[in-house]
């Protein structure tokens, strides 16, 4: 509604204080809330902090300029809250929306040392980022053996996750061996601040197996790399290029697993080989061992 300009009216908003994200360590040292009413005659202000009155002369770091609340140096601990406007003349007072000062903030990440992760390769794994305190949210990179050597996120094995910073990968692999650390970073208006954890350091495993076949009882092995003889690292099949007469016998084959400093052996049924006296042929034996051990 229009008003006179000789007649008395209260305070009417103009501006109202908008809610703020201060980032901490930010060269700019003062915050301010706007706070501006149209009134005749003209309005006084005051401030409530989280419902209560504010007490302008209680701390040197407050001032009121018109009516907007300039706070100087704010400090997370004692100024983040919630800030309101009260416009009053003698015909009456308003007071406005409720305004947020929150601090934005990125700690360090712990300095403990981080304990090493061994994997076997070609299995999933995870290496968690636990990142450090802060507001608001984070995005997150990891660094693989040395700074700028990001990780290939997004490649189809690699993924990190934007809520926990926690790196997955789908299958690892034996180039993967090395450090890896959290790489986090805040953005705030336009103060960018990043961090990183200190390094875990992957270990991969080959697939846990290897494989060689006993020749008739133990502890006497095929001889296995001799050039008629052959037993597959990938598969544990033995193959035999030219069947002799003295090869006449049981076979087992014989796995074993090592991780870390963990050695298991297993070994299969014998399988009973028969050579007929013209046996120049190329033939395999199957490894009818499970694939991983337990």
């Amino acid at each position: 509604p229009s008003i006179s300009m000789g007649s008395s009216y209260g305070p009417v908003f103009e501006e109202q204080p908008s809610s703020v994200l201060f980032p901490e360590g930010s060269a700019e040292e003062k915050v301010t809330l706007s706070c501006r009413a149209r009134a005749n005659p003209s309005a006084s202000y005051r401030w409530k902090m989280n419902g209560t009155d504010l007490r302008l002369d209680s701390d040197p770091r407050y001032s009121l300029m018109a009516g907007n609340l300039v706070i100087n140096t704010p400090v997370r601990a004692r100024d983040s809250g919630s800030y309101q406007c009260l416009a009053t003349n003698p015909s009456g007072t308003v007071i406005s929306r409720e305004a947020l000062l929150r601090f934005g903030y990125l700690h360090e990440f712990s300095p403990d040392e981080r304990s090493p992760l061994t994997v076997t390769e070609g299995v999933g794994f995870t290496i968690p980022c636990n990142p450090p305190q802060h507001y608001p949210g984070l995005s997150y990179r990891w660094l693989q053996k040395e700074f700028p050597e990001f990780v290939p996120a997004g490649n189809g094995r690699w993924f990190v996750s934007q809520v926990t910073g926690n790196l997955y990968v789908a299958r690892a692999d034996l180039p993967d061996v090395g450090n890896y650390s959290c790489f986090a970073t805040s953005r705030i208006d336009f103060i960018t601040k990043s961090v990183f954890s200190k390094a875990t350091l992957l270990r991969v495993n080959s697939d846990g197996l290897s494989y060689r076949w006993l020749q008739k009882e133990f502890p006497e092995f095929v001889p296995a790399g001799n050039g008629r003889w052959f037993v597959s690292q990938v598969t544990g099949n033995l193959y035999v290029a030219r069947a002799d007469l003295p090869d006449v016998g049981n076979y087992s084959c014989f796995a074993t697993s090592r991780i870390d400093f963990i050695t298991k052996s297993v070994f299969s049924k014998a399988t009973l080989l028969r050579v007929n006296s013209d046996g120049q042929n190329t033939f395999p034996y199957r490894n009818t061992h499970p694939s991983s051990l337990t």
